[in-house]
């Protein structure tokens, strides 16, 4: 009997402390993108943005080419929160893109997220 109280007292504490980090971590989703997900173009796009839906702090954003080149396109880390950002996109050749980001929840936590689209 003792030993049974002993495993469910454990298994409430094990069980608090594994669910506490579910209710503090930021529910962040990219609600849109310009240009989208899995979009094909026929001519390169002038902009990228990106729309969160929340606020957040977009601390990384890399725009890359099918080879891993990187595309310099200005991005500088937002120390302020925002649900939209957009940075004017140098000519893009034809080719197929990577969008990989990095924002920071409220709670210091790093999320991550990636999507790709092709220029004709």
């Amino acid at each position: 009997m003792k030993y049974r109280r002993l495993i469910l007292s454990a298994s409430v504490v094990l069980a608090s402390l594994t669910a506490q980090p579910v209710f503090s971590h930021s529910q962040m989703n990219l609600n849109e993108s310009q240009p989208a997900s899995n979009a094909m173009l026929m001519s390169a796009p002038e902009k990228l943005s990106l729309t969160f839906s929340e606020s957040v702090r977009l601390t990384n954003v890399t725009l890359t080419n099918k080879d891993g080149k990187e595309i310099d396109f200005g991005f500088a880390p937002a120390f302020d929160k925002s649900a939209d950002f957009e940075w004017k996109l140098p000519a893009l050749a034809p080719d197929t893109y990577k969008v990989s980001y990095v924002v920071m929840s409220d709670d210091g936590h790093k999320m991550t997220g990636k999507y790709s689209f092709m220029v004709h």
